[in-house]
Parts: structure tokens; sequence; C-alpha cells
């Protein structure tokens, strides 16, 4: 291309064609250096009609990004489906430690009933990133459904003490308030306070386009909004009103 500058002139309108006419396997083939791969791997497998190709692509875009979460799934999912569930779990593990994702922790409990084994691993997927606030609503949570509501407090009260806890720790502190002390004055007390607190914190992280501001219930390699290619990714929520039912 450096003898031929008008090579690279021309790779970069037929990587802009193939984005605008979602072809996304030559919009991959024709990636630059820094481009979204893991995204265009991904985008590629839901296209491809052919199984071995489909499991290859999403194994590309698992080791083009542990930290993008569609992509991990995907191929946990394609190697449990295979009977390589360690492997399929491992491959959680990986992305939980890259960029822990709440569906990164449904996807690795979800064949597990019983509470406390949920506990159990729970604490598996998160012991590579034990702090980060998602481990902290993780644990919180299973601990909670499992009865464990001591654990479930020192969680969740590490999350408000360093400033990271969401509406959703704070909501699992009105829950935690009433299994612990039901219709009592100290629980209406309590849950007031957090109702109070998750009125003024950020909401959940959704799928959001971030060229239009359109959620989405998952990632989508094209917004259906605004219809721009790449720019649907996790993002924090704003604060937002939480009123109580």
């Amino acid at each position: 291309e450096a003898a031929q500058p008008g090579a690279a002139w021309v790779r970069e309108e037929r990587a802009a064609l193939a984005l605008r006419t979602q072809d996304w396997r030559e919009a991959l083939a024709l990636a630059a250096p820094k481009a979204p791969k893991a995204q265009l791997a991904l985008a590629a497998a839901r296209q491809e009609s052919d199984i071995a190709q489909a499991a290859e692509l999403e194994r590309q875009a698992f080791e083009a990004d542990h930290a993008f979460s569609p992509a991990v799934i995907a191929y946990a999912k394609r190697l449990a489906s295979a009977g390589s569930q360690r492997k399929a779990r491992g491959v959680l593990e990986q992305g939980w430690a890259a960029a822990p994702h709440p569906d990164l922790a449904e996807a690795y409990l979800k064949d597990e009933a019983d509470p406390l084994e949920r506990v159990k691993m729970a604490e598996t997927l998160v012991q590579a990133n034990r702090n980060h606030p998602e481990s902290r609503l993780l644990l919180a949570r299973t601990a909670l459904a499992a009865g464990l509501t001591g654990r479930a407090r020192q969680e969740l009260e590490a999350l408000v003490q360093d400033g990271t806890a969401d509406a959703r720790a704070y909501l699992l502190l009105v829950e935690l308030e009433q299994v612990e002390h039901g219709e009592s004055a100290v629980a209406r007390a309590a849950e007031a306070r957090w109702l109070r607190a998750a009125t003024a914190a950020p909401s959940e992280p959704r799928w959001r386009c971030g060229h239009c501001g359109k959620l989405h219930a998952q990632w989508v390699p094209v917004c259906d909004g605004c219809g721009t290619a790449g720019e649907v990714s996790w993002q924090p929520g704003p604060a937002q009103l939480v009123q109580r039912v």
C-alpha cells in the first residue's frame, strides 16, 4: 500500500461499503488494525449459515476482545453445546476478569438451581475481579436469595461506602431490609432511606447507541433507531427517579 497510495483509499472505501451494506465478513476482512474486530466477527457469525464457520467467527470474536460480553457468551454457548462445559465456564470466567457484565453471570449460573451452590459458583466467577461493583452486586444478589443476609449486606454496604452503588444496589438494600425486619417501623424507615438514595443514584447500565441514544435490550451491530453501525455499547445509566409502587 505504501508503493500504491491509492490502494489504502480503495480498501477504506470497500470497508465503508461493507459496513453500509452490513456485509460483516467483508468488513472484518478489510478492518483496520484498530477496528472493533470482536463486534465485526460476532456480527459475521450471526449471518453465517455454516455451523463450523459461525463457530470459528465466534472464537475470533472472543479472542479479539475478552471484554466484549456478547462475544464471550456466544463462544461459551457454542462450547457448551459441543459438550465442553468446563471450557465454556472458563471462557465466561475470562470474560468476567476482563469486564464483568450481568449477562455473563446469567450464563454462568443458569443451570444451577440450588441457592447455596449459586453463591459458590458466583464466588468462583468473580474471584479474578473480586472488588468490581458488578462482582459485589452478583454476590449480594445470590447471597440474599440464599438467605445469607449478613453476607449480602456486607457487599452492598461496601458499594455504598466506596461510591459505586447504582439504583440496583439500593433496591437490593430495600429488599434486604424487608427480609431482615419485615414490616416493622425500622424496616420502613430503612426502606425509605434506600429508596431516596436509589432516586439519586445512576440507573443500571444498558446497551445504548452512542449516536442517537436509543436503548437496546441486547447488543446489535446496527442501531435500529438511527441506522448507525458500531455505535451500540454497554454504558452506565444516568440518574433517574425510582418510584415506590
